[in-house]
């Protein structure tokens, strides 16, 4: 910034030994009877770069955008992409076809995280916040690995598409519809001595529901990625 401002300031004092240059030239040649055009300089007149320009123009309309640019829509990426870190809600569903194709259905369950500030100014202690629950459809060779390795209460990071499936009820004769999220990628995010920690209290304190899974560990940094959980 301070070389920003040095060069502005040194730009303007060039211009003023450039005016002052031509006017001497001018004053010079008047003197000798000849006729030379006058560049005239008014600084006072240059736009200041530093002060910003308000304008009376009306905003447009998306409508009116839209209208005046017709192919930006088509420019704009679209993305679909979904990122969700929490702990399995039940035990995997494994399902196997004819033609050789498997998947797993699993209930992904998301606690929102909030700052200590939000915690403190609303009253929110840990185990008590929102959970968000989604579904996970997971196919091939990341389905047999759910079907392997993941159970109820592992920490997951999984990595999907939304995608919407959309049906007639059979009793009320009414549509329905059903977002889920199909993974592409999944990690577990916990080490083997976490899990066997984790099924061990688990069977000391019941089946439960989402409070026995989650911690304040699930709102910090893991402690290890997927890796860990092969280690022997």
């Amino acid at each position: 910034m301070k070389r920003v401002v040095s060069f502005l300031l040194l730009w303007q004092s060039s211009l003023h030994i450039a005016q002052a240059f031509y006017v001497a030239t001018h004053v010079s040649h008047s003197r000798h009877g000849r006729s030379h055009p006058i560049l005239r300089l008014h600084l006072s007149e240059e736009p200041n770069i530093f002060e910003s320009k308000s304008t009376d123009e009306p905003l447009l309309s998306d409508e009116e955008l839209l209208a005046q640019n017709p192919d930006w829509d088509d420019t704009v990426a679209r993305f679909n992409t979904v990122h969700l870190s929490g702990r399995i809600g039940a035990e995997p569903k494994t399902r196997y076809f004819d033609d050789g194709k498997v998947v797993v259905n699993l209930n992904l369950a998301v606690q929102r995280k909030y700052h200590p500030l939000e915690r403190k100014h609303f009253n929110i202690a840990y185990g008590q916040e929102e959970t968000d629950w989604f579904g996970l459809e997971i196919w091939g060779r990341t389905a047999e690995f759910a079907s392997k390795y993941v159970d109820k209460g592992m920490r997951v990071s999984v990595i999907g598409s939304l995608q919407v499936d959309q049906w007639t009820d059979k009793e009320s004769g009414e549509p329905r519809s059903r977002t889920k999220v199909v993974v592409r990628e999944l990690d577990i995010m916990e080490t083997r001595a976490e899990g066997d920690l984790r099924r061990s209290k688990r069977s000391g304190s019941g089946s439960g529901g989402t409070s026995n899974f989650f911690s304040e560990d699930d709102f910090g940094a893991s402690s290890a990625g997927s890796g860990g959980f092969f280690d022997d």
